[in-house]
């Protein structure tokens, strides 16, 4: 009579606990069905929202290429115009030399040089 008793306890548990895992499925089917129309409306906005990103990558890369570019040829620009001002100043170092060296040769130039002295000395 115990084995009959358990049994039936054994065997309303199993029942028990198939309409648990029954209610489970179908709860779990209905949330599954609902996420499934929920990616069936967001699939053409991911659409757009990936050639959207598409566009944009391909408008970065140009502005990069493109900026890239421009600054190579702001340090090439940079390098000339150095160079430019420095042979500029070596070339007017040379001239100025010149210029001083003629200047010290002339007579006119010792001459206002002698009274300025004398000028200082009396002053």
């Amino acid at each position: 009579m115990i084995f009959k008793f358990l049994t039936a306890i054994v065997f309303i548990a199993e029942i028990i606990i198939g309409f648990a895992l029954i209610i489970n499925l179908v709860k779990l089917d209905r949330k599954i069905l609902a996420l499934n129309e929920t990616v069936i409306q967001i699939k053409p906005g991911i659409k757009d929202i990936c050639s959207l990103i598409k566009a944009i990558s391909f408008q970065i890369k140009e502005l990069v290429l493109d900026y890239s570019e421009r600054l190579i040829k702001k340090r090439e620009d940079m390098a000339l115009r150095i160079t430019m001002k420095l042979l500029a100043g070596i070339l007017l170092w040379k001239v100025n030399l010149k210029i001083i060296k003629k200047l010290r040769k002339s007579k006119a130039i010792k001459t206002i040089a002698k009274g300025l002295t004398l000028l200082q000395i009396v002053v």
